[in-house]
């Protein structure tokens, strides 16, 4: 990972709802969070609004200190795994767009475990969404600055290996859901086709992937 364009880059954040439904949906009960990658800290003031105490980790000192308007902030690479003096536990843990980001995973998700007292969101997008099937197909493979492709993504994943490599860390999958769509419209009849599609082939029309984990610890 280029760790200079990853610490230069700011990724502008609103608060996602979807993360806050899965979460009061599957730990009902879960009261504290830790957000990796948490950004300018939408996600953090949505939850913070719902009673839970935040603790959020950025690689960007822009990003803490907008950020930190809405809960503590550390500065952290997360390719190095959870700072070592991050000694509390949390019932919950975000991570979203974050792996992609990461190109030796294994560290973390160890250490999301080991923190994690009920269970985790990762939220990872998707390398064979539809339309980059079709430009690799046309031996099209190009980076943007944002989407599947951003540039500073060193790892990606398919809605099967991200599912495989968390079971592999010990962690029990609850839920996978994909969004995204073939048409993407707001239009009634084109939801309820997209919504089809990603229930029978999410790996092809997933833009992206929700998948919560249950943590099991070793005196569970």
């Amino acid at each position: 990972m280029n760790m200079q364009k990853q610490h230069e880059k700011k990724y502008p954040q609103s608060a996602d709802f979807k993360l806050r439904d899965l979460a009061t949906a599957n730990f009902p009960h879960a009261k504290t969070l830790l957000d990796l990658g948490c950004g300018s800290g939408g996600n953090l003031k949505m939850f913070r609004g719902i009673g839970f105490d935040c603790i959020g980790i950025t690689l960007s000192p822009e990003e803490k200190n907008e950020a930190s308007k809405h809960a503590p902030v550390l500065i952290h690479n997360l390719e190095e795994g959870l700072p070592n003096n991050l000694n509390q536990r949390f019932d919950l843990v975000l991570a979203a767009h974050v792996l992609e980001h990461i190109f030796y995973p294994e560290k973390l998700l160890q250490d999301i475990k080991r923190v994690g007292t009920q269970g985790a969101i990762i939220v990872i997008p998707n390398l064979l969404f539809w339309r980059n099937r079709v430009k690799l197909l046309l031996g099209i493979f190009e980076y943007s600055n944002l989407g599947i492709m951003d540039y500073t993504h060193c790892r990606w994943y398919t809605y099967k290996s991200i599912q495989r490599i968390l079971a592999t860390y010990g962690f029990e999958v609850l839920q996978a859901e994909a969004t995204g769509g073939l048409f993407q419209r707001k239009s009634s009849i084109f939801r309820v086709i997209d919504g089809f599609l990603l229930k029978t082939f999410p790996g092809i029309f997933g833009f992206q992937f929700y998948i919560v984990v249950k943590i099991y610890n070793d005196t569970d």
